[in-house]
């Protein structure tokens, strides 16, 4: 019996030549419709494959010299062994790859099973007879996953404990996001907004709706949370003098890293970089704890975006250590990677 073993790969390639963009970008003006006469093809002896079928279709030897300098190959077996390499040593951009680095850094800084917390406060007297807050709500914490279906979540628990009504102000804590939104403020007035049932976005109300059948829970729905908050949004700091009252915790990083992944989200890997002291941060995770020269490779974002450069052999070396802290969490590269075919993104 033949017996197989599993290969690893990984490519990196860069832009293609600019005259192959170029070429299918160009598409001529059309002023009248033109009749297209087909042409009988010419006489081909068996293996000849000279103008008639091959100098069109081949690229020349040039061509494909210059479209090897923008990749590069790096085939290895599971223990170890190369199968084959091209350029494995050379630096490119590695793209939307850098999130491997940044998903690793992340798991042996949190762990797979970490949560993100999203507390809620509040300040002044609670009159839990009508239900009413004297003071503000205030909200902090860093989740990179935090959705409109997770505010409305949040309005049910409030509501569970007797808050209906908050006199003051909504207060947002610095570096607090929600859907996405690299602003504190604008993240603060959708909160506001999520909260409260009379200015529920629709949007949000399907995103509360949809969770809710995912997980089974009807019962959810046959109460419309809301929390109405009287006063203005703003950034600020959480004051010494609040109260916690509600925990909101996120999915376990390792289904967080599994959404960001398969969608390759910018925002949510430029998130969770900040929170391992961003591309200097992982920067130094590679050097320290995979060897790489400092003089080598070069990051400058946590989700690929902007310069960045990583060899081939780079590249292998972070998927290796990303099996090796996965396998030490008892889970599998399908548990935080894309699976073609399968999963959505």
């Amino acid at each position: 019996m033949k017996s197989y073993r599993f290969i690893l790969a990984l490519v990196i390639l860069l832009a293609p030549p600019a005259r192959a963009q170029d070429a299918q970008q160009r598409t001529p003006a059309t002023s009248a419709p033109t009749t297209v006469v087909p042409q009988t093809p010419a006489t081909v002896a068996p293996g000849d494959l000279g103008a008639a079928a091959g100098e069109e279709v081949l690229p020349k030897a040039e061509e494909q010299a210059a479209l090897l300098n923008h990749q590069g190959v790096l085939v290895e077996t599971l223990d170890g062994k190369i199968v084959r390499e091209q350029a494995a040593d050379r630096a490119f951009n590695p793209a939307s790859a850098v999130k491997l680095a940044t998903a690793l850094a992340a798991l042996r800084t949190f762990g797979a099973k970490h949560r993100f917390a999203t507390t809620f406060w509040i300040t002044g007297a609670f009159d839990k007879a009508t239900g009413t807050v004297g003071g503000n709500l205030i909200v902090s914490g860093r989740d990179p996953s935090f959705h409109d279906e997770h505010a409305v979540s949040v309005a049910r628990e409030l509501n569970q404990l007797g808050i209906k009504t908050v006199t003051g102000d909504l207060v947002v804590a610095p570096r607090f996001t929600m859907d996405f939104s690299p602003s504190s403020q604008r993240s603060g007035e959708r909160l506001y907004d999520t909260l409260d049932a009379t200015r529920r976005p629709a949007a949000a109300t399907r995103a509360w709706y949809e969770s809710r059948m995912a997980l089974h829970d009807a019962d959810a729905l046959r109460t419309t949370p809301s929390v109405v908050v009287m006063g203005a949004v703003y950034v600020d700091a959480v004051p010494k003098e609040a109260r916690a009252i509600s925990t909101y915790y996120s999915p376990v990083l390792a289904d967080v890293l599994k959404a960001l992944l398969c969608y390759s989200n910018n925002f949510m890997a430029e998130r969770l970089g900040d929170m391992v002291g961003g591309a200097p941060g992982v920067s130094r995770f590679l050097t320290e704890q995979l060897g790489f020269r400092p003089e080598e490779f070069r990051l400058s974002t946590t989700n690929g975006l902007g310069v960045n450069r990583l060899t081939p052999r780079h590249m292998m070396k972070i998927y290796r250590a990303l099996l090796d802290v996965l396998h030490d969490e008892n889970l599998k590269a399908a548990d935080i990677l894309p699976v073609a075919g399968v999963d959505p993104g």
